[in-house]
């Protein structure tokens, strides 16, 4: 939270002192809000650090994982989509490569249609 009143005030300061146009600074602002959260992480082999990218539940559904909260927690109770890390008491976040191996787990065709999602078989009127 200080980084953002942080931000807020200089972009004050550079506004007062550069005259700069207030749209292009609110724009910059809100794109650095919504940035992706980023941690890194020692890689065990060679020593050197790599990116994990964070996922939140507006990530989820940008990439079409899930539609609601409801939806969310249903597919974590029945069908093994990980829990996620707790970042904050209100705030949920999955890494990238386990919702990538969630996805890759899933099967790629579903099961025979049954009763009326059956597709019926053609029928005639009999002679």
């Amino acid at each position: 939270m200080i980084d953002v009143a942080l931000m807020v005030v200089v972009v004050g300061i550079v506004v007062l002192a550069l005259g700069v146009d207030l749209a292009a600074i609110g724009g910059a602002l809100v794109g650095w809000l919504q940035r992706p959260r980023r941690w890194w992480r020692a890689s065990s082999t060679d020593g050197m650090c790599q990116m994990i990218q964070l996922l939140r539940f507006r990530d989820l559904k940008a990439r079409g994982v899930v539609n609601s909260w409801p939806q969310l927690k249903r597919l974590q109770r029945l069908c093994g989509f990980p829990l996620g890390r707790m970042l904050s008491p209100n705030i949920r976040a999955w890494t990238e490569e386990e919702v990538d191996a969630w996805l890759a787990s899933r099967p790629i065709e579903g099961p025979e249609p049954r009763g009326a999602a059956k597709p019926m078989a053609m029928w005639r009127w009999p002679a």
